[in-house]
């Protein structure tokens, strides 16, 4: 079983007011919830050299969350990217994804979803919503 926390937590700040339109906030409207693949897995087991690793391998290499900055009843986009190579040909890990919200040391939110690692590189995007009566303040989203 692999097991591996995605990230430490990401903190966001939560504002009130308006901010502004720009190229990073149209980008986020252009992505969508889900998950594809980047890089086949022969490409992933050469550039990992995984027939030396032991097996199966997993790891996240890139992990964001957009925007920093977000009003109450708005919402956040969870991105991350990682690399598998499996044990055996096409094989896939099967797992829970847990994804928890904390505020002032305590946790206020945990999302639980079945999820599987593929084979290759594959690029993960999810959104949280911010609840409309949230108050300002440093959150942390934390993912395992």
């Amino acid at each position: 079983m692999v097991r591996r926390t995605l990230i430490a937590p990401v903190c966001l700040v939560l504002v009130l007011g308006s901010l502004g339109m720009g190229c990073a906030a149209l980008e986020l409207q252009l992505r969508k919830p889900g998950k594809r693949l980047v890089t086949f897995p022969g490409r992933v087991a050469e550039e990992y050299r995984c027939d030396e690793r032991k097996l199966p391998f997993f790891e996240i290499e890139e992990k964001e969350l957009t925007p920093e900055r977000v009003k109450p009843g708005h919402r956040v986009n969870y991105r991350y990217t990682y690399v598998m190579c499996p044990a055996k040909i096409a094989e896939v890990v099967s797992g829970k994804l847990y994804t928890r919200v904390h505020y002032r040391g305590k946790r206020l939110f945990t999302d639980v979803v079945e999820s599987e690692i593929q084979p290759g590189r594959w690029l993960v995007d999810s959104f949280v919503k911010i609840p409309a009566v949230a108050k300002p303040g440093v959150y942390a989203l934390e993912a395992e």
